[in-house]
């Protein structure tokens, strides 16, 4: 509930609220993550009596507050990352020191702790709860594996289970498994044709090679076998 100055407790704070309007007291400061762009971000722990939160603060104002300081916080706006409800400043918004150190807090309930019931009404809402990375899609976790890879399973497991060195193409079935063209299956060479057989003899007629004898056609000296001159 908001007070007469339209200033809202902590603990009445809900996801996706605008121009919230705070004063609180800083606890804890975070240390500061570079983003890609070059900023560093730091997340506060800041309370008052109803309870405590964590808001975000980017750039030089994660640096100037310090822990104790007392601050009023003008158009902020709440959203949640990754599950838990979290304190941003909008660029229209502002943040001024108003004192230090005397001011009663109280840091339960923790309202950046995650809230089943939260998550439930945005699930349902069809809103996501987990917060994105600004274009709607979910940041990956640098211990993820490769995409399509069962958790825990390596592109190097995945190839010794099969047997054969990374980058090389599964074998398609066992050798026992090709296919022998068709003249061939069975385990039979195949079969030489029929030479044609005397039909006087019965034997083949297959003319011998004239050398098949060590002797030249016309006997040594090309005269023929045993002739007399």
């Amino acid at each position: 509930m908001a007070s007469e100055n339209g200033t809202l407790s902590i603990k009445d704070l809900k996801p996706n609220q605008k121009n919230v309007n705070l004063v609180f007291i800083v606890l804890e400061i975070g240390k500061p993550n570079h983003t890609q762009r070059g900023m560093d971000v730091r997340s506060v722990k800041v309370a008052d009596k109803t309870g405590s939160i964590n808001i975000s603060l980017w750039g030089d104002l994660g640096v100037e507050v310090q822990t104790g300081d007392i601050c009023r916080l003008s158009r902020g706006y709440t959203n949640m990352w990754k599950g838990c409800l979290t304190l941003y400043t909008s660029k229209t918004g502002e943040i001024i020191k108003i004192g230090e150190f005397c001011m009663v807090f109280s840091e339960t309930p923790n309202m950046s702790e995650p809230n089943p019931e939260s998550i439930k009404q945005l699930e349902d809402s069809g809103q996501n709860p987990l917060g994105n990375n600004g274009n709607g899609h979910q940041r990956r976790s640098p211990t993820d594996g490769p995409v399509g890879l069962e958790p825990g399973t390596s592109p190097a497991s995945m190839s010794s289970n099969s047997g054969m060195r990374p980058g090389m193409p599964p074998m398609q079935g066992h050798m026992s498994q090709m296919h022998m063209p068709g003249h061939m299956q069975g385990g039979a060479m195949p079969r030489m044709p029929d030479m044609p057989t005397d039909p006087r003899t019965g034997r083949s007629a297959m003319r011998p090679h004239p050398y098949n004898n060590g002797m030249p056609p016309g006997g040594m000296g090309g005269r023929g076998r045993g002739g007399r001159r």
